[in-house]
C-alpha cells in the first residue's frame, strides 16, 4: 500500500473508535498500531517515514483523530491519552452521515455499517439490478430503530433514498419495498394514507412506474392495534404488509416462469385427462392450453408466509452474544421470492435498510452480487454472526 493510498481519514474513523472503545484512554502509539492491524497495512507501508523521519502512518491517523476531535467523538483527557468522548460511543452503535465500513465481505457481496445516503450517493449511475428493502415504517410511537412521525416528515425523509435508488437503478431494474399498511391515526379507527402518498410521490416526484402491488400475508398476525380490535371489536385484525413493486421503466427484468407454484390436485386431473375449450359464465373462455403442463401454477400477488421464527441461527447468536434482536425481521422467502422473480444469478442485489441482513444472506446463498448497508452496529454483529459468517 503506497504511502499515499492509505486509507482516507474518513474511513479510519470508525476503526479509530472501535480501537478506543477497546483499549480505552490510550497513548497515540499504541492506537497507531491497533488501527493498522485493523485495516490491514502491509508492514512496507506502516514503516514508511516523511521527510521529518517521522512514520507517515503515524501521522496519517494523528489528522484522522484530530477530525474526530473536532466532531466531538475522541477527546484528550490529559497530554498524550486520547479516548472515546460520549458522542463517539453513540456512534459505534448508530453510524452517523459520512462514516462508511465495510463491516463483512466475501466473493459475492459486502456488508456496509454507514448510513444510506452516504453509500446510495456514492453508487455508479445504472448499476443495481434488484433494491430489496424493508425501510422504517411511519408509525405514530417510533420503535427502537427509528422513524418519522408524521406523514409529511415521513415522504420528506424517505424520498431522497428513492431519488438516489432511481438514479442507480438499471433501466431493467426493480425497487421492492415491504411496508405495513398505514397505522390508525391517535384516537380513532381510522388509518392514515401514508402508503398511498408514498405510491403517487414516487411516481409523480421520483418517476418511477408501479410495476404491481403485492401481499405479504402472515396469518400469524397478532391481533393489533388492541383498542380497536381486542378491545373495542371494530376493526379486524392486520394479517398483511404491502409488497409494492416500483421500476425504472414499464420494463424490469421478470419471468414469473422462475417462481411457479404447484399445481392443485384438480388441475393435476385437468392435466392427465386433458379438456376441451370452455366458456365461463362471466364470458371468459378457457382454451385447451389451460391443460398443458407447464411445470407449475402461474403465482398470484399474495405471498403467505408466517413469521414465527424463533429459534433459527439469528436468533440463537444473538442470545448467546448478548446483542439486540432486531425487531421487524421479515422471512427469508420474501427476498427470495422477489430476488428469482426480477434478478438471474451473478447480478445485483441492494438493501439499503438491511437490520439483520436477511437480503444479503439470500442474495449470497442464491448467486447473486450483493450488499447490505446498515446504521446499526449491534444489529450488523448480529446479523453478521447469525445469518453469514457460518453461510
Amino acid at each position: 500500500m503506497p504511502n499515499n493510498s492509505y486509507p482516507s481519514q474518513s474511513q479510519l474513523t470508525f476503526p479509530l473508535l472501535e480501537v478506543l472503545y477497546d483499549l480505552g484512554p490510550s497513548a497515540p502509539m499504541d492506537v497507531y498500531d491497533a488501527v493498522a492491524a485493523i485495516v490491514q497495512v502491509p508492514e512496507d507501508a506502516l514503516g514508511a517515514l516523511t521527510a521529518g523521519g517521522v512514520r507517515a502512518w503515524d501521522r496519517h491517523v494523528r489528522w484522522a483523530e484530530q477530525r474526530t476531535q473536532q466532531r466531538a467523538l475522541t477527546r484528550h483527557p490529559r497530554r498524550n491519552r486520547w479516548e472515546l468522548a460520549e458522542r463517539g460511543v453513540h456512534t459505534l452503535e448508530m453510524a452517523e452521515p459520512g462514516i462508511l465500513h465495510v463491516a463483512f465481505k466475501n466473493p459475492l457481496g459486502e456488508v456496509l455499517w454507514a448510513d444510506s445516503l452516504t453509500v446510495l450517493r456514492g453508487l455508479p449511475p445504472s448499476s443495481v439490478d434488484l433494491f430489496f428493502t424493508s425501510p422504517p415504517y411511519y408509525l405514530q410511537k417510533v420503535k427502537k430503530y427509528g422513524g418519522p412521525t408524521s406523514e409529511q416528515e415521513y415522504l420528506n425523509w424517505f424520498l431522497p433514498f428513492a431519488r438516489e435508488m432511481h438514479a442507480a437503478l438499471k433501466d431493467s431494474g426493480s425497487l421492492v419495498l415491504n411496508i405495513a399498511p398505514g397505522p390508525y391515526l391517535k384516537g380513532v379507527p381510522v388509518r392514515s394514507p401514508i402508503v398511498h402518498r408514498l405510491v403517487l410521490a414516487l411516481m409523480d416526484q421520483i418517476g418511477f412506474y408501479l410495476a404491481g402491488e403485492h401481499i405479504w400475508h402472515n396469518p400469524a398476525a397478532l391481533p393489533r392495534p388492541a383498542e380497536w380490535v381486542n378491545v373495542r371489536r371494530l376493526r379486524a385484525k392486520d394479517t398483511y404488509e404491502m409488497v409494492l413493486w416500483f421500476s425504472k421503466t414499464p420494463w424490469p427484468n421478470a419471468d414469473n416462469r422462475r417462481v411457479l407454484v404447484a399445481y392443485s390436485e384438480s388441475q393435476k386431473k385437468l392435466i392427465e385427462k386433458g379438456w376441451t375449450a370452455q366458456r365461463r359464465p362471466s364470458g371468459h373462455e378457457l382454451t385447451g392450453n389451460m391443460a398443458k403442463n407447464h411445470g407449475g401454477a402461474i403465482p398470484g400477488t399474495v405471498l403467505t408466509v408466517p413469521n414465527t421464527v424463533s429459534h433459527d441461527a439469528y436468533m440463537r447468536y444473538c442470545k448467546e452474544h448478548n446483542l439486540d434482536v432486531h425487531p421487524a425481521r421479515f422471512p427469508a422467502q420474501l427476498p427470495e421470492w422477489w430476488i428469482q422473480f426480477v434478478t438471474d444469478p451473478g447480478q445485483l442485489v441492494v438493501d439499503p435498510f438491511a437490520g439483520s441482513l436477511t437480503t444479503a444472506a439470500v442474495a449470497d446463498r442464491m448467486g447473486r452480487r450483493w450488499m447490505a448497508i446498515e446504521r446499526s452496529k449491534v444489529y450488523i454483529d448480529g446479523g453478521i454472526g447469525g445469518r453469514l459468517a457460518g453461510a
